[in-house]
């Protein structure tokens, strides 16, 4: 078969044309992308710039008031974040703020203020100040127990010198519920006092209880005469036997006899509640320690 010019033109323009087209879509492609990292690059340099004006603002801020410093005044209106009335940021459209989280305790200003880029989600642009202005408390509290005779365990308790003040007292090892520093025994074994300041620092302090045991606390022994010789009458013939346990009285005159007092026969004991070795007794039913 036998192909014209024309024939062979035609198939070059086409396959010109497809390689046209792929070089175009690459080139278009490589564009977008350049674009949308040149984008994400412009995105994240707004995003470190309102961080780095936000962060110095803050910080001159909490510098200036320390513990004067209120939280309830900072806020966030429409990205725009404000300080007691003064504008601190008008943060870029390409970010989300959410509700900013604040605290000023314990010598510690910690704010927080969450941001997103909905673009940009796997990146965190949260923007974290934090300014500690005073040594914070590092001694933990003291706690001692007594038990009184009403069956309730009492917790004296106290705060350092200048610490930053107790948070919780009571019996929750997780610091939690009410506060209390009395507990009824109700039954044995471990009765544990939780206390904590402000600062985080904790201390604790326990009884344990047991029950008594119900034994001999005292016995008396108790002897019987023995007598070397004693007798019996038989008729009008008395006899005499030795080692016997048993004392005639009065002893018959016929008989030669001596009595002495012999070895225990028994005793006469006393029971009571008593408690194991270390522990001490607060009743007929409970020890502690």
């Amino acid at each position: 078969m036998i192909k014209n010019n024309k024939g062979y033109m035609l198939v070059e323009i086409i396959l010109a044309s497809a390689i046209a087209f792929g070089i175009a879509y690459f080139i278009i492609d490589l564009t977008i992308k350049l674009k949308n990292k040149n984008d994400d690059l412009m995105v994240e340099t707004l995003m470190n710039t309102d961080k780095t004006i936000i962060t110095n603002k803050l910080m001159t801020y909490m510098i200036e008031e320390n513990e004067n410093f209120s939280c309830s005044n900072l806020l966030n209106e429409g990205n725009t974040i404000i300080y007691n009335g003064e504008v601190v940021d008008v943060v870029n459209d390409y970010a989300t703020i959410d509700s900013i989280d604040c605290s000023n305790t314990v010598g510690k200003i910690s704010i927080k203020i969450p941001t997103t880029v909905v673009q940009m989600k796997d990146q965190n642009f949260d923007i974290v100040v934090d300014y500690k202005y005073k040594i914070g408390d590092m001694t933990p509290p003291t706690c001692s127990l007594s038990v009184g005779s009403n069956n309730v365990i009492t917790a004296n308790y106290s705060d350092n010198d200048d610490g930053s003040g107790i948070a919780y007292y009571g019996w929750d090892k997780n610091y939690e519920g009410e506060n209390s520093n009395s507990k009824s025994i109700t039954n044995t074994g471990e009765y544990v006092f939780y206390v904590t300041d402000k600062a985080g620092n904790s201390a604790s302090c326990k009884r344990t209880i047991i029950n008594t045991t119900y034994t001999v606390v005292s016995s008396t022994p108790i002897y019987v005469p023995y007598c070397n010789y004693t007798c019996y009458r038989f008729g009008s013939t008395y006899y005499t036997l030795s080692n016997i346990r048993w004392c005639a009285n009065p002893y018959p005159s016929q008989c030669t006899q001596s009595a002495s007092w012999y070895a225990q026969e028994g005793s006469n004991n006393t029971y009571g509640y008593v408690c194991q070795s270390g522990y001490t007794k607060l009743n007929n039913t409970y020890c502690y320690k």
